[in-house]
């Protein structure tokens, strides 16, 4: 049985975008340094593309899975990356899930250290190489927990050493290129491609806290491209050039912050948002609401509006959904050339005795769901043409629905939406 839950307030369903922009200037030098990916001829029955459905796992915000002092000893990260690849085929609504890999939002641990490892550390990497062994593909995707300070501050030379090469961390960028090699099979004739970082400019340490990495899938060509927590100027005009490099795909973009736990475009202003880490608006960071419509101080600089290929964007970081807002949303807008771009949150942390980990590790839980609800997943799940989303504990084995319904034992449909092809080199 599949229950439907419609959960959005009718004030957040759409957001319009109604002039065109003009495509802006490719790097043509990027696709010729990188293995092409095209995919031919879709396979089609009457003109209609008969690909199989994917599925793709989105992490909300893991950060206290790896925070081994609520839950001394305990394998829950592995748990919750074990459950996707124990799972990959697991018939939801008579059809297998066929996960091929892993979207990250960002706070991948909860305390992080320049200079050397920590434990969390250990737990954090050591449970994402098993989606690497499995020949699961892993966009990787920075919070503010992963720099030093990042709770409070946020200081980009302070990154963790997880992503850095100077501190010959594990997601350092030649790390991550090794994971990918000429490209990973993720079965069935599909890859996954290593694409590069961006080279930052501006003295703070190689690392990659900014990446993208490359999906053939089916008939779909994907880019999929991580943004550091409210990118700067210079990296969003980085993935506009990335996105104008690789024509023939559609774009998908992951961030910590940028729609928050009722729906709306994050400001600079409201509470966890950039100016709440010191981040100031001098083209050192973007907003979600900056990083959606462009930059009013830098009037060339490039929102999501301008990606003429874009089609999903997903974040975290916001927190206490469990008694506000919800711990997932999603909304659609509209791109340039008339495209669907779906947007979506996803985070189960919570805080203090309101949310995941912390829950599971109470003896007085307060979330809905008890104590057995944490290691949280949302699913997306691509057909040719629409995109459903499912959301469970991987530790309860139970279902998410609307705020405040306790799980279900079924899956629960949270939205269905169309998400069709996008025409060759849609320019």
């Amino acid at each position: 049985m599949i229950k439907r839950y419609q959960l959005i307030p009718e004030k957040y369903t759409r957001r319009e975008f109604g002039a065109a922009i003009a495509k802006g200037a490719g790097v043509v030098a990027l696709a010729s340094m990188l293995p092409s990916c095209r995919s031919g001829t879709p396979a089609t029955v009457n003109g209609n593309v008969t690909d199989p459905a994917f599925t793709v796992a989105v992490v909300p915000d893991p950060q206290y899975l790896a925070g081994d002092a609520l839950c001394s000893g305990s394998t829950i990260y592995d748990d919750l990356i074990n459950w996707a690849i124990d799972n990959k085929n697991l018939s939801v609504t008579s059809a297998p899930l066929n996960i091929k890999g892993f979207i990250q939002v960002g706070d991948c641990q909860d305390s992080s250290l320049v200079a050397s490892q920590n434990s969390q550390a250990t737990i954090m990497a050591n449970a994402w190489q098993l989606a690497i062994n499995a020949n699961m593909f892993v966009a990787f995707c920075c919070g503010n927990h992963d720099y030093e300070h990042g709770g409070t501050t946020i200081d980009r030379s302070n990154i963790s050493y997880v992503w850095r090469t100077d501190k010959n961390g594990p997601w350092q960028p030649s790390a991550l290129s090794g994971f990918y090699g000429a490209g990973m099979d993720l079965g069935s004739g599909d890859v996954a491609y290593w694409g590069g970082t961006y080279s930052d400019p501006d003295g703070f340490p190689d690392s990659s806290a900014n990446n993208y990495i490359r999906l053939k899938i089916g008939s779909r060509k994907i880019l999929i491209i991580s943004l550091e927590f409210f990118p700067r100027n210079n990296v969003m005009n980085w993935a506009k050039s990335l996105h104008d490099t690789f024509i023939d795909h559609e774009c998908w973009v992951t961030t910590h912050g940028y729609m928050d736990n009722f729906a709306a475009l994050c400001t600079r202003t409201q509470s966890y948002g950039p100016n709440s880490y010191g981040l100031l608006d001098d083209g050192t960071s973007n907003s979600g609401q900056q990083i959606y419509s462009g930059n009013s101080n830098t009037p060339t600089q490039p929102g999501l509006t301008d990606f003429l290929r874009a089609r999903i964007v997903t974040c975290g970081h916001f927190i206490d959904g469990w008694t506000n807002g919800w711990i997932w949303q999603h909304d659609t807008a509209t791109g340039a050339l008339g495209q669907s771009i779906e947007e979506i949150f996803t985070d189960a942390q919570g805080s203090g005795s309101t949310g995941d980990l912390q829950n599971y590790c109470s003896s007085n839980p307060t979330t809905p769901n008890q104590t057995s609800s944490t290691a949280h997943l949302m699913l997306l799940r691509i057909w040719p043409t629409t995109m459903e989303a499912f959301m469970l504990s991987t530790n309860s084995g139970k279902w998410i629905g609307a705020q405040g319904v306790t799980e279900q034992p079924d899956p629960v449909q949270l939205w269905s939406v169309p998400f069709n092809l996008l025409p060759p080199n849609a320019q």
